[in-house]
């Protein structure tokens, strides 16, 4: 049974989505790969979504349709966090204007649907 709910994990997920997108608001890659600090801080965000996209995905399986690639998410989360030494910039910073823009979108809509 889970402790939390469906719309808690989705919060959790859109919340860090919204987090990626402030820091790296008005930067370049180049800003990125300079700035220890702004890696670290996406890095751990981007490794929420993917906690919270692993457990949300676990406990509610319905999820998966609405949210998406959960196994490339929760992958990518796995590397940033246990691959930590070879996490590439030049694709989180990819990852972060291709991808979370996206995800966020998804778990929006999915919180207007549910309320």
């Amino acid at each position: 049974m889970p402790r939390r709910s469906k719309e808690a994990y989705l919060w959790d997920i859109a919340d860090s989505c919204r987090a990626v997108l402030e820091f790296v608001g008005g930067r370049e890659l180049s800003d990125y790969r300079q700035d220890r600090m702004l890696r670290r801080a996406v890095e751990r965000e981007l490794s929420i979504v993917g906690e919270a996209v692993s457990q949300g995905t676990r406990y509610f399986p319905e999820l998966e349709e609405r949210i998406g690639p959960v196994r490339q998410i929760v992958a990518f989360r796995n590397r940033i966090i246990h691959g930590y030494a070879d996490v590439d910039s030049d694709i989180v910073w990819a990852v972060v204007h291709a991808e979370v823009p996206r995800l966020l979108e998804k778990c929006e809509s999915f919180l207007r649907d549910e309320s």
